[in-house]
């Protein structure tokens, strides 16, 4: 997998050549947002790409609610700069956990825990989030991983 930074830093030098201004300023906020993180963290422990995933995610999340922000005040510009700001941050993120992918791993856990209730919930939800981090929409695993307990 190739270093996102590097991905981000060839994504923000083509939108300067093709003048794409949505682009590059997405990608600028992105990077900023590393440096800081980078910055805290002191310079001998920079950020992997799983770092910069969970920033990618965080991005993502204040968009969401700024777009649904705009979309109570009903300011359809704000809501099309949003949905676009959107789109150009997506492209950065990884492809996403089916629903089937998480619930066959989630199955496979339980088996081999021999998970039978409620009160393990915590143990595998943690266990799936180390082992999936990034790649699946947590609520969604949440949701699923209770529909299974309760089955079984």
């Amino acid at each position: 997998m190739e270093n996102i930074k590097e991905e981000l830093k060839k994504s923000l030098k083509i939108a300067i050549k093709s003048n794409d201004g949505l682009t590059k300023n997405i990608v600028r906020i992105i990077l900023s947002e590393i440096s800081t993180e980078d910055i805290r963290r002191k310079q001998n422990n920079k950020l992997n790409n799983q770092g910069i995933i969970s920033i990618l995610f965080k991005l993502q999340k204040n968009l969401f609610e700024m777009r649904k922000a705009f979309e109570q005040k009903k300011d359809e510009e704000g809501v099309q700069k949003t949905t676009a700001e959107l789109k150009v941050l997506e492209k950065f993120l990884p492809v996403l956990m089916t629903e089937e992918e998480i619930e066959i791993e989630l199955k496979q856990m339980i088996n081999n825990l021999n998970v039978v209730s409620m009160k393990d919930f915590g143990k595998i939800m943690g266990m799936f989030s180390k082992k999936f981090q990034g790649k699946a929409d947590n609520k969604k695993v949440s949701e699923i991983l209770r529909k299974k307990l309760i089955k079984e």
